[in-house]
């Protein structure tokens, strides 16, 4: 009795390491570092995303790194839409976006190639964005929500 317990005690923490192996794996856990995904996602939140996908469509909310620091937004335009920014208007495929604001003095027009997305904060106030650093590529991308 006592080597079959002691089997168990030495095989669970076991268990428990490669579990957690096969989680870290799989998924990637984020914190929420400012209020530009509200109210969806709060300042602060914890998030678990997922590391393996197979693609990245409209409306997804990604992980990804520019310029060496994380981000988190909302995917609103995929490869082969139209962005058009004129008079502090922001068109996707001749669509007005109206919850988005832009300086008036930017003024551009362009198609997003393949792996190229356009990216907004929820909260298009207190976000930096698509609107700041143009278009992401897909091999940015290290996570998405389920």
């Amino acid at each position: 009795m006592k080597k079959t317990k002691l089997i168990f005690e030495l095989i669970n923490p076991l268990i428990i390491f490669f579990l957690l192996f096969l989680f870290l794996l799989n998924f990637k856990i984020v914190i929420v570092d400012g209020k530009s995904m509200e109210p969806i996602y709060e300042n602060g939140e914890l998030l678990i995303m997922s590391r393996r996908f197979d693609s990245i469509s409209l409306d997804d909310v990604i992980l990804f790194e520019y310029d060496n620091i994380n981000y988190i937004k909302r995917v609103v335009a995929v490869e082969g839409d139209n962005i058009k920014i004129n008079n502090g208007q922001l068109f996707i495929n001749e669509k007005l976006i109206n919850n988005y604001s832009i300086p008036n003095n930017i003024s551009k027009e362009f198609t997003l190639n393949k792996n190229e997305f356009y990216v907004l904060g929820d909260n298009y106030q207190n976000s930096i964005d698509s609107r700041d650093f143009g278009v992401i590529n897909y091999s940015w991308i290290s996570a998405k929500m389920d």
